[in-house]
């Protein structure tokens, strides 16, 4: 649970110094899911470790499209 927390904390502060933007929530993706998953008593963790990939590459897929939307538009 601490690590679940630190993330928080983490997303948190990225959250602050983005100055609130809407796209800076997208941080609190990241830590929820594991918490989600491990709310859930019919999931192990071992299961849980399973699904972080999917959802680093997701993230990662969303902000590489932004960038590069971001970078065509200018």
């Amino acid at each position: 649970m601490r690590i679940t927390r630190a993330a928080l904390l983490l997303a948190a502060l990225i959250i602050w110094l983005s100055g609130l933007h809407p796209l800076s929530l997208l941080v609190l993706v990241y830590p929820a899911v594991p918490l989600a998953l491990l709310l859930s008593e019919s999931l192990s963790i071992d299961r849980v470790y399973w699904y972080l990939p999917y959802v680093n590459t997701g993230l990662g897929g969303l902000i590489f499209l932004l960038a590069t939307l971001r970078t065509v538009a200018w």
